[in-house]
Formats: structure tokens, sequence, C-alpha cells
């Protein structure tokens, strides 16, 4: 009876693997022509259902997804997602760097472009979006001594 259950149970375990790997293969098929909602459909259903080296692709896909939708908010989510893994792609750093510039949290960003700086150094993108941080931290702090006011007599 034992001996059944385990067959049973690695049957169930083999199918439902089959069908989470069809669901992220199926996904890159809707990703490759930029169907990305219903890519981004399919990820979800993988995530609930696969193992951690799934999660971690179908977290990377998703992220990716939601930049291409330009998506901001869940950009800024599944990346953040995709850098706890620990094991992120550079531009990772990248991507998840832009969306929390997007949101005005400056020194999340600037800590995330010096880290693609380290790892990818031959590209300046990232020491110089982190300068750029810097300047929109100290812009915040010094709001300009003048307004701006409508000049309807030069119409």
């Amino acid at each position: 009876m034992n001996c059944r259950r385990l067959i049973l149970t690695l049957i169930i375990g083999a199918v439902l693997t089959i069908q989470v790997s069809g669901q992220v293969e199926n996904a890159k098929k809707e990703i490759a022509v930029y169907n990305y909602s219903d890519a981004v459909t399919l990820l979800k259903m993988a995530l609930n259902k696969s193992s951690d080296k799934t999660k971690q692709e179908a977290t990377r896909l998703l992220a990716y997804c939601y930049r291409m939708q330009n998506d901001m908010q869940n950009q800024k989510e599944w990346y953040g997602k995709v850098i706890t893994f620990g094991n992120a792609d550079p531009s990772d750093y990248y991507y998840y760097a832009q969306s929390l510039r997007f949101y005005g949290e400056y020194p999340a960003a600037k800590r995330m472009y010096l880290k693609y700086d380290s790892l990818v150094p031959q590209d300046k993108r990232g020491r110089i979006f982190a300068g750029y941080c810097d300047s929109a931290l100290a812009w915040r702090n010094n709001p300009p001594s003048f307004q701006v006011k409508d000049a309807k007599f030069l119409r």
C-alpha cells in the first residue's frame, strides 16, 4: 500500500513539474511575440506550484514583462524579488535601480546603480545614474527660492 502511494505521489509530482515548466515555456513563446500580458498570466500560474529554480526564472521573466509594459510599480516589485534570490544578473540591478529612481527612492537606487557599476565597470551608466541620484537629493533638499506665475499679459 505504501509503495503504491509513493509511486502515485511521484507520478503526480512529475506531471505537475512538466505542467509548470510547460507554462514557463509557453510564457517565453508569448514574450517572443510581444504578448506580455498573457505571459504574465502564465508566469504567475507557474510561480504557485514550481521549484525554486523555476520560481527564479519565472520571477525574472515577470520583471522583464512588466518592464516591457512600462509598468514601473510591478517592475520595481518583481526586480526587487529577483535581487533577493542572490544570483541576479547585473542588468537586474540596473533595471531595479531605474524603477527605484522613478519612485524617488534615490538612496536605494544609488546603491543598486553602484552595485551594477561594480559588476559591469565598463558600462558608465551605473556611475552616471548614481550621480544623478545625488543631484536629485540635493535638489529635493534645496527648493527654489522663486515662484513661477502665469504671464497673462504676454498672450
